[in-house]
């Protein structure tokens, strides 16, 4: 059975013209083409077109010459079929492929296949490549491969499995490196997915949602009706132990888990809460796509998508229940919560088996996603992450400068949060908790 290769430039690249010089815009950066024929052949190349259409107007060796750079560069796609069926396409082409070896194969325990605008993609975050399936049988032959083949194959299956080889998606790939049996698979997947060069697709702050939707807010918005709690400023007690040295609050920071023989007083959350999570100011600027704002902990892009909760257990001054904080205003909101869950809630408790109890208020930090992922592609949970530990570090600086006894919990109840809250876990997932009590 005889197979033909059809090319096209990646769905990511883009040709400009300027002034004359075509460039070919990609994911890795620009490739500047020169010269009469590289320009008319990438031209070509924005449709699907074989190795033999293109060398009847220019030279098979410029023709081959320029695909290999294409493939060096990661913008060439090459599509596999038969006289009749298309059977699969491999986005970015790799520069080099291999015939299928022989022996026993099997699929990767990284590689997975999703449903991607209508196709059956097949994926792996230890390869760059990604493989859409056309063909039926070999959709099956994929879940077949979920097992060890060591049938004779078909000639598209020898194929199929060639190119799986070339692109690091069969088991041999697992053996790549000595650490890959201590990574999971949802760890390397958003490790790779959210690192350039790991991946085919775009990433960093392509404002890729400015068209078709409006940039979120700054701050989250509430009914008007909702309550409202001012909190006050740091006091003169409370600012001079803000002014403890920096080092000194540095080489102090720890974990403290066990709360206090005192409760904690709102006094000293408002302080907590000013120095670590304010909104300073708001930057409207008209070159940016979307407000952003300062606050004392750095954000992706300055979006600063997180949101503070907090469960007041033990708090001198505020009465036991659930609160959001409004970072603009420097006030908590007190929210409805039933008595059952409340009780659900104070159930939890993140130090089990320690004789401790609650600590005195546990923080819950959620995320407007779209904030980020409004402005950045591929990237936009790794930011949020990266975000909520900046946040951490902040709140543990604070509190250590106020004297208190803070902790970063490694889990939050994000499903039960968003159930008690009826907070969208989608629209705005919760991500972190904190938690904080008086020595």
């Amino acid at each position: 059975m005889e197979f033909e290769q059809s090319h096209r430039l990646v769905e990511e690249a883009r040709l400009v013209n300027a002034g004359g010089c075509v460039t070919i815009q990609g994911v890795r950066g620009p490739l500047p083409l020169k010269g009469g024929a590289p320009p008319a052949l990438a031209e070509r190349l924005t449709a699907w077109t074989t190795e033999d259409e293109l060398g009847q107007s220019l030279d098979l060796p410029v023709v081959y010459y320029v695909l290999n750079i294409l493939r060096r560069y990661g913008l060439l796609q090459t599509r596999y079929q038969t006289a009749s069926d298309l059977l699969f396409t491999v986005s970015p082409a790799p520069g080099t492929t291999r015939g299928f070896q022989g022996g026993t194969v099997r699929l990767s325990r990284f590689a997975y296949l999703r449903q991607d605008q209508g196709a059956a993609k097949l994926e792996s975050p230890l390869s760059s490549c990604r493989v859409t399936i056309h063909d039926p049988l070999l959709a099956a032959f994929v879940f077949e491969l979920c097992s060890s083949v060591s049938r004779e194959l078909g000639a598209a299956e020898r194929l199929f499995a060639g190119i799986l080889s070339s692109v690091g998606m069969l088991d041999s790939a697992d053996t790549s490196s000595v650490s890959l049996p201590v990574w999971e698979f949802h760890d390397l997947l958003f490790h790779g997915r959210t690192s350039p060069g790991f991946h085919p697709y775009p990433y960093g702050g392509t404002f890729r949602h400015k068209e078709n939707r409006p940039a979120q807010p700054v701050v989250k918005s509430w009914p008007e009706t909702t309550d409202v709690l001012p909190l006050a400023s740091p006091s003169d007690n409370l600012q001079s132990k803000l002014q403890t040295p920096f080092v000194e609050v540095l080489n102090r920071r720890q974990s403290v888990r066990e709360p206090g023989t005192r409760s904690i007083n709102v006094c000293e959350i408002g302080a907590f809460l000013h120095e670590s999570a304010r909104l300073k100011r708001v930057l409207d600027n008209p070159g940016y796509h979307c407000a952003a704002s300062l606050r004392p902990y750095p954000s992706g892009g300055a979006l600063h998508s997180l949101e503070v909760y907090f469960l007041a257990h033990r708090c001198e001054g505020l009465k036991k229940g659930v609160y959001h904080y409004d970072p603009q205003a420097h006030a908590v909101r007190p929210l409805a919560v039933s008595p059952e869950d409340l009780a659900g809630l104070l159930a939890v408790c993140p130090f089990p088996d320690t004789g401790w109890g609650l600590p005195d208020v546990t923080f819950y930090i959620s995320s407007r996603f779209e904030r980020t992922a409004w402005k950045y592609e591929s990237i936009a949970y790794r930011l949020v992450q990266q975000d909520l530990g900046c946040l951490y570090q902040t709140m543990y600086l604070v509190a250590t400068a106020l004297d208190l006894a803070p902790c970063a919990l490694g889990v939050t109840q994000c499903a039960l949060l968003a159930k008690v809250l009826g907070i969208d876990p989608h629209s705005e997932p919760f991500v972190g908790a904190f938690t904080l009590s008086a020595r």
